[in-house]
């Protein structure tokens, strides 16, 4: 019966932590530089906490059961149960990114523990079988309750002198069991701790199964990026590509580190590939953006930069770091907005830019008056201030959307990637949104993509969906039929990437104020 009233709390908790794995809300906050750690201590702490009240108000109640039992002893018992129980349902929840899959199996196994019990009895049993069985916190549990049921009809209850008193032929008594139940507890969090990082999740990557004997796992910042390379013989030179000329000033940027430099990145999926040796520069205070068609490879390239891919060839620094080995670093300067939105549905709008903005460390930056500020102009800037206080939930297609960027541009961020951000927006909202980004251009490097949307605001990186009716002008693109074009920022020319026709980027741009302007002209003359 015990184990029937704990069946809806262990599901509870096995749906939340894979729910936020099905949303994508764990990997956008590792973007945002949460990391994993960071993530596993906070579900951790909050069940806990909360299990640890629950434990104590069980153990009162327990009295009433076991009345020739010590209170203490049985507090000291629910919280170790809860304890394990916690850890093991966290453990559960790594084996699966669905909220459904997650807790049907969840179930069984933890019912599991019930009729391991059966097999192997507490009183006349094999101690070591017993040993093994009580890896199961359940059975732990459970060898534990019937144990002290035992001290509790001869009249003793469990005390202090009867908490190893046994008169089982097995030898077992309570203490064996709140042996296993710490033991559980250590085991399944190594095991928790293991898995999340290996296990390869429907979003982002896994690390390699022998982590925990590499140095850089361990000393992150001892990993140093290699030197970024001058020398404009990276790629295939197209003579016939159009090309632009690149300032002293925009070169010193990539020898100081400022820049995102790409050299010759490459990914592949199975026989699909869909970045092709693409070399690029993209430089601090300008607007960069990729236009392409579907399939072309925009959102796999922002995807490698902010480690939610791993290349197959090629590297690329962030700010001088490394995408390859300082992975974390760069997530700490990125503020990002995701093709796909990935919020909170019990947060408000002006919850999630708080939130987001805590961890930037915004806060700790300046005063809690002027971080209050600083959310309110953020949520004004992108016309959400009627809606401040609307759960997400609530909020129509294109004002989520409009939520994704302002959350990508909270906190300071010093590099800003947008993934389609203003997909779902009526065409004044488009002018809204272009708006925020011409007044952060003196401020960050912005690159979008309009096939899937790019922005960084050390550079500002955007990628944009191909429409007939972009709000971009031709005039301010290069268009090459068959292969995508990526400038090299260090030589002024372009290098040419062959690849399939039908997944090459087909156009690469930088926009600076003028075209922004420009873009909002033709809405202007479109409306």
């Amino acid at each position: 019966m015990y184990v029937l009233g704990l069946l809806y709390s262990v599901a509870a908790m096995i749906g939340y932590v894979t729910k936020e794995k099905e949303l994508r809300q764990k990997e956008l906050m590792k973007m945002m530089s949460v990391t994993e750690s960071d993530i596993g201590w906070a579900w951790f702490m909050s069940f806990f906490l909360f299990y640890f009240f629950v434990s104590i108000i069980v153990g009162i109640a327990s009295t009433k059961l076991y009345e020739q039992s010590e209170l203490f002893l049985l507090i000291i018992f629910w919280v170790l149960t809860f304890l394990s129980l916690v850890v093991f349902t966290l453990f559960l929840a790594t084996l699966t990114s669905k909220s459904t899959r997650g807790v049907l199996i969840g179930l069984l196994v933890f019912f599991v523990g019930v009729f391991l019990t059966l097999a192997v009895s507490f009183e006349d049993g094999d101690s070591v079988k017993i040993d093994i069985i009580s890896l199961h916190p359940v059975s732990a549990f459970s060898y534990g309750i019937q144990q002290i049921g035992l001290l509790e009809d001869q009249g003793i209850g469990l005390t202090s002198s009867t908490l190893d008193k046994s008169d089982n032929a097995s030898g077992y008594s309570v203490i064996n069991s709140f042996q296993s139940l710490i033991f559980d507890s250590i085991l399944w969090g190594i095991a928790t701790w293991y898995l999340n990082r290996v296990i390869k999740p429907d979003y982002g990557q896994a690390l390699p199964f022998y982590f925990p004997f590499t140095k850089v796992y361990w000393c992150p910042g001892s990993a140093t990026a290699p030197m970024v390379s001058t020398h404009p013989e990276e790629g295939v030179i197209d003579e016939g590509a159009p090309f632009e000329p690149v300032s002293d000033a925009l070169k010193k940027q990539g020898a100081e580190g400022r820049n995102i430099e790409i050299h010759g990145l490459r990914k592949t999926f199975g026989e699909k590939t869909a970045v092709d040796g693409l070399s690029l520069s993209m430089y601090s205070g300008q607007i960069t953006a990729l236009l392409g068609h579907n399939g072309a490879g925009k959102t796999t390239l922002m995807s490698m930069l902010t480690g939610a891919v791993a290349p197959t060839e090629g590297y690329a620094t962030v700010a001088g770091k490394d995408i390859r080995t300082q992975t974390q670093q760069i997530r700490e300067d990125i503020g990002i907005c995701l093709q796909h939105d990935c919020l909170f549905p019990q947060l408000t709008v002006r919850e999630h830019v708080q939130f987001f903005s805590r961890i930037k460390g915004l806060y700790n930056e300046m005063s809690n008056e002027e971080a209050e500020e600083h959310i309110d102009q953020v949520i004004q800037d992108v016309a959400l201030s009627e809606k401040r206080n609307t759960f997400s939930r609530n909020l129509s297609g294109g004002m989520k959307r409009k939520l994704s960027v302002a959350i990508a541009f909270c906190g300071g961020s010093k590099i800003v990637l947008l993934d389609e951000p203003t997909s779902g927006m009526v065409r004044i909202k488009r002018k809204q949104s272009a708006l925020v980004f011409y007044y952060c251009v003196p401020l960050v490097s912005f690159v979008m993509l309009r096939s899937a949307a790019f922005l960084s605001i050390g550079p500002l990186f955007e990628t944009l969906h191909l429409e007939r009716d972009s709000p971009v002008p031709s005039e301010s693109l290069h268009h090459p039929n068959d292969a995508f074009y990526g400038r090299s920022g260090h030589s002024g020319r372009p290098h040419r990437h062959h690849g399939r026709r039908s997944a090459s980027l087909r156009w690469q741009f930088t926009i600076l104020e003028e075209a922004l302007r420009c873009w909002l002209s033709v809405d202007d003359r479109k409306e």
